[in-house]
């Protein structure tokens, strides 16, 4: 090769090759082979315009993308803090509020509150991006011939390797499915199970299934957060989506999670003053737990604080005045509704997960209502929300701090040989300091006893009363 050929005619030369040689890549030698890298294109990346993008940063976890700038629109997905989006525009909705309009998915728009959104720039090169595609496709020039091979390796690779196809969700993360997966079955070990139609929490629910239930496998991936979950062949027709601790595959030893020994710590009627020393205790023993609030003017920070810190924020009321919320179904959602719009302002958290006051086998709601009960829990299953009860009582609402050994011996006798648990604390200040002091023992105690603990979401396990 002459030396002195200009570098841009080389490379002129060898991407026109690429284009009449394409279909007789497969069969191009692979000897004496000389790679053009991305070290042959210094020349063009120093010369290349600089092209500034403007991005919206989301600083805040879990972020609402709604379908308009205001609450009132629909929330169309979640996204977790860091994640970056195109930006496309800025409105104010009628309370003055800052909306991003971005990018969502390749497909669909959306939009961010800006105090969950940081809008930056970000300034590349044309050059930069065309180097980054030679990582997965490398131009080739062999004696006499020039071919092309991709990362997806379909010509050679194949011979030695199953076929591997991969495709990327809205949320950047990417699913790999291979030949040998795809002959594997998963068994659901939760019950009941959600089934999604993506890859994570903030995806549509198409359906459900149940412990026992085998399906056959099509790949995994982990969301944003690094959770697992299985791709599955929901129906003749239907694939899905599970939580990866709710299934396992067939064959494989599940372990405890797998096995449906998990414990929900919850804790009513906060947050207090106690919420930075139970949120302490929970960090300590890496433990995530729920937290069924209600309406506390001055404690905005401490409902901040349980979503900074990973736990779920769940509903329980907004006055906890029985003679209000069991009036009416019609006073039982404005209550409700009035503390999920204030969650929300507050942390940007749209949470369907509610306790009922009494739990949903009270019998103090017949006072204002008889039968209430039975109506509003058909009622808010149907507007998609997730009543949860409990079936261990630490019994801290009996008085007053009661004794830390009497919470401890309450719990360890409310376990008996349940696999999932969950059990009722409160969160109310200085009646339940005791609850604070028992906590560490109760974790220990319940962890020794071979249970994982998680935080409840949209698709744990419900335990409801009667």
């Amino acid at each position: 090769m002459n030396s002195k050929i200009p570098i841009k005619r080389i490379l002129c030369a060898a991407v026109a090759a690429v284009m009449f040689s394409s279909l007789a890549a497969c069969t191009a030698p692979l000897s004496k082979t000389k790679d053009l890298t991305a070290s042959s294109l210094e020349f063009v990346v120093a010369n290349a315009p600089a092209v500034s993008t403007r991005k919206v940063v989301i600083k805040a976890s879990p972020a609402n993308i709604r379908s308009g700038p205001g609450r009132n629109y629909s929330v169309i997905g979640r996204t977790q803090k860091g994640k970056s989006f195109d930006y496309l525009g800025t409105k104010k909705d009628n309370r003055k509020n800052v909306w991003y309009k971005i990018q969502y998915t390749k497909t669909k728009t959306g939009w961010v509150i800006s105090s969950l959104g940081k809008l930056t720039a970000v300034t590349t090169t044309k050059a930069t991006t065309a180097a980054s595609k030679t990582t997965s496709s490398t131009t080739s020039v062999t004696e006499g011939t020039v071919s092309t091979t991709t990362t997806s390796w379909m010509c050679v690779s194949s011979i030695h390797k199953p076929k591997t196809t991969a495709s990327t969700t809205p949320t950047g993360t990417t699913t790999t499915t291979t030949a040998a997966a795809r002959k594997k079955n998963l068994i659901i070990s939760g019950n009941p199970v959600n089934v999604r139609s993506g890859a994570g929490k903030n995806y549509s629910k198409i359906g459900s299934t149940s412990r026992g239930k085998k399906y056959e496998l099509l790949g995994t991936e982990k969301d944003s957060s690094g959770t697992k979950w299985y791709k599955i062949q929901y129906t003749a027709s239907k694939a899905g989506w599970v939580l990866g601790s709710l299934a396992y595959i067939e064959g494989e030893k599940p372990n405890n999670k797998d096995n449906g020994k998990v414990a929900y710590l919850t804790f009513d009627d906060g947050p207090s003053v106690n919420t930075i020393k139970i949120l302490d205790i929970l960090d300590k023993y890496n433990v995530k737990a729920t937290f069924f609030v209600i309406y506390h003017g001055n404690m905005k920070s401490k409902y901040q604080e349980i979503v900074k810190r990973g736990h779920t924020l769940a509903l329980h009321s907004y006055t906890h005045d029985y003679s209000k919320i069991y009036k009416s179904e019609k006073g039982y959602y404005s209550d409700l509704n009035k503390i999920h719009d204030y969650v929300e302002k507050t942390t940007g958290v749209d949470s369907k997960i509610i306790r009922f006051p009494g739990g949903s086998s009270n019998t103090v709601s017949n006072k204002y209502n008889k039968g209430i009960m039975k109506t509003l829990k058909k009622s808010v299953t149907k507007n998609g929300y997730y009543y949860h009860d409990w079936n261990v009582s630490s019994g801290d609402a009996a008085g007053r701090n009661i004794k830390a050994s009497k919470l401890l011996k309450n719990v360890k006798s409310g376990i008996g040989k349940k696999k999932v648990i969950n059990v009722l604390m409160h969160d109310t200040g200085k009646s339940k300091m005791t609850t604070v002091e028992a906590l560490p023992s109760i974790i220990e105690y319940i962890r020794s006893q071979g249970y994982s603990f998680e935080a409840i979401t949209e698709d744990s396990t419900l335990i409801q009363h009667g």
